[in-house]
Formats: C-alpha cells, structure tokens, sequence
C-alpha cells in the first residue's frame, strides 16, 4: 500500500529538474539521467533535502524476455536494476526518515536535520515474475559527508512475494522498466462475461538503518501482509496488516497495523 521504508526515508525527494531516458536493445534495456534542482519539500516520499543539486541515473535489463501482451499470464522476465543518486551543494541540509509503512502513523525512525556539503545513495533492483507469481527486492545504501558529524553511512533493504489467485501476472511497461496496471483476466461484475476481478496476497519485509556516529535515528523492521483486489484496471481495493520493531530511538517498541485504500484511477 505505501512504499517500503528505506525508500521513503532515502530515495531522492520530488523536485524540478531536467531527465533524459531512453530504451536499448529492442527495449530489454533502458537508461535514464537527471539533474534536480536543490529545492527541499516538506514531502511524504524521498530524503528531506535543501540547497543540494542532486544528479540521479538509473539502468535497467531484462535477463530473460518472455513478455507476451496477447498471453499475459503467461508473462516470464527477470528485471534487474542499478540507480544511484549524487548530492553536492555547499551548507546543504539533509533529512531521512520513515513512517511505518503508513502515512496515517508518525515518523518512528529521524536523523534529524543534517548540516552536509554531500551525499551519494546507491541502489539495487530486482523484479522476477513467472506466471502469477512475482518476487521483488531493492537495497539502498548512503554515504554522508557531514560538516557536523563528520562521514556517515545508512542503509536498508526490502523484499517481497506475491501470487495471483485468480491467475493474472504483472505486465511489464518496456519504456519505462517498472510493472503497469494490472488487468484482470475478468472483471468483476454480473453476467455471462463477468467475474470476480484479480486477487493477490502479497508478503514483505523490510528493514532501514538511520543511525550511524553521532546521528541515531533508529532502526525500523517491518513485516506487511495485503490482499488487494483489481475489480477492474480502475478500480482496486487493498486490505493491509502490518507488524513492527522500532529500535535505537526515543521511540523504541513494537507496532501493529491495519489499514485499507480504495483506489480509482481516471485514465
């Protein structure tokens, strides 16, 4: 339902800027590179940060390209990523932190406002499908060059697994290497034509470090079940449990969670 928390606390933040991308090898692989302006926002996703200019790159491939639009179900590619981000600006500010997978909750792991002059996040990316079942993984690692606190390293990690009970497979957008919408095989409704939509149960577990020397932001360990439902492409519906441990903070202990989103697309 929210994206993992090493993401939210690490990956780079909204922001203006210009990107370039484009697809290679009859679109098994694609590239992208971009420079952002240093405007720090206040936002719910990607690292607080201000007066940085972020430069940001990004390589994709397919290892096996089994995509089939006219049998989707019958979709077989391993995706493999590699991204990285470069900060650099003179009395810049830096902030990562993460709610529990929840926007509803507080802030449970902070480094608080960082005084640094720069900052270099890697990452790695790992998508399988065969069918109706899927794995996915990332691990993101940063670097801080503090004025204050002097180097600085934080990183996390999540994976997770998922099965489509009703059959359908996660579609695959070439140009910009990440899954689309699902499409169930039938749509909910009443009728000879009609169905029960697509179910999947999902699993994931995730994990983010922010305390390094003299910043202890905590640490956060996450464990989220969902089963969503598309009753169709623009309709989904999403029903979520959650488990945690906060470590390393004022806010140290353990939390549970429920939740539920409806989403309708437009387009």
């Amino acid at each position: 339902m929210e994206p993992a928390a090493p993401l939210q606390a690490m990956a780079p933040p909204p922001q203006p800027g210009v990107q370039a991308s484009d697809t290679l090898f009859d679109r098994r692989g694609t590239w992208t590179a971009g420079a952002f302006a240093g405007i720090g926002a206040d936002g719910e996703y990607g690292s607080g940060t201000k007066r940085f200019g972020n430069f940001v790159g990004r390589a994709t491939w397919l290892a096996i390209d089994d995509i089939d639009d006219k049998k989707p179900a019958e979709n077989h590619y391993p995706h493999l990523g590699a991204s990285t981000s470069l900060q650099r600006g003179a009395n810049g500010q830096l902030q990562y932190r993460s709610r529990p997978e929840s926007y509803l909750a507080p802030h449970v792991i902070d480094t608080g406002v960082i005084d640094a002059d720069r900052a270099a996040t890697v990452g790695a990316e790992l998508l399988c499908t065969r069918g109706p079942y899927s794995a996915q993984a990332e691990a993101m690692a940063s670097r801080v060059g503090s004025s204050t606190a002097g180097t600085l390293s934080f990183h996390g990690f999540y994976a997770q697994a998922g099965w489509f009970i009703t059959g359908e497979s996660r579609p695959y957008l070439r140009n910009d290497a990440f899954p689309g919408r699902i499409q169930p095989l039938r749509n909910f409704g009443f009728g000879p034509d009609a169905g029960w939509g697509a179910w999947e149960a999902v699993a994931r577990v995730s994990y983010a470090d922010l305390s390094d020397g003299a910043v202890q932001g905590g640490r956060l360990l996450m464990l989220m079940s969902s089963l969503n439902w598309t009753l169709r492409p623009q309709v989904k519906l999403m029903f979520e449990l959650g488990a945690g441990r906060v470590n390393d903070t004022a806010a140290e202990g353990n939390l549970l969670l429920a939740q539920m989103r409806m989403g309708v697309y437009y387009y």
